[in-house]
């Protein structure tokens, strides 16, 4: 799994971040029995990335 991240600025305060994420696996039917799962972890790893850009600190998630 890879990402590409894309930031613009959103008037003065604001910022938009764009993710692009990028999933392989072998064999290709795979993805869609891990569909769940990997939804799961894109939502924390875009509030650790939220997290980040707010507020310079990283997040261990455990």
């Amino acid at each position: 799994m890879s990402a590409i991240y894309e930031l613009s600025s959103v008037g003065t305060d604001g910022t938009e971040v764009k993710m692009t994420s990028i999933v392989s696996t072998s064999p290709g039917f795979m993805i869609y029995l891990m569909k769940g799962q990997l939804g799961k972890g894109q939502k924390k790893h875009l509030f650790g990335l939220k997290y980040y850009l707010e507020t310079g600190k990283t997040v261990n998630w455990r």
